[in-house]
């Protein structure tokens, strides 16, 4: 793994996270904390009348573990560009692995290197619930 944050190349992972269980108490907690209480995300019997065999995970609270995977990386103040497309929903006791790599590394005209990251999370299974990209510069310090 690349300990310093600007020596990494084109084809190098980020260090990855994985969440262990996408619980009803995570649901909760992120619905309370971000205001949105809709009840496909916290009440089964709700879900299951729309067509679910259970509560589904908040989109964004998957995007989130992303954007702290890229945190866990990189200094919030290098993230310059981030967003996801949703592909499938994250279903209740999913496990998640948040996953990054370098696409592109180029430098710009002050000398700050800029990186395009890849962004994916899959579940246990390996089926993609989320695809996104990011941008990181490196500011030059010189």
């Amino acid at each position: 793994m690349v300990s310093d944050i600007s020596k990494f190349e084109v084809g190098d992972q980020i260090l990855p996270l994985n969440i262990e269980l996408v619980t009803k108490e995570s649901l909760k907690r992120y619905a309370d904390a971000s205001g949105d209480p809709n009840l496909i995300h916290l009440n089964k019997e709700f879900a299951q009348k729309h067509g679910l065999p259970d509560v589904i995970a908040h989109g964004m609270l998957v995007m989130a573990y992303l954007g702290r995977m890229l945190t866990n990386t990189f200094p919030q103040s290098c993230l310059k560009d981030f967003s996801s497309k949703f592909i499938s929903m994250t279903s209740i006791n999913d496990e998640l692995s948040c996953l990054g790599k370098i696409i592109e590394r180029s430098e710009d005209s002050s000398g700050n290197i800029v990186y395009k990251v890849q962004l994916k999370v899959n579940n246990q299974n390996n089926e993609k619930r989320i695809s996104g990209k990011a941008s990181i510069i490196i500011y030059n310090t010189i």
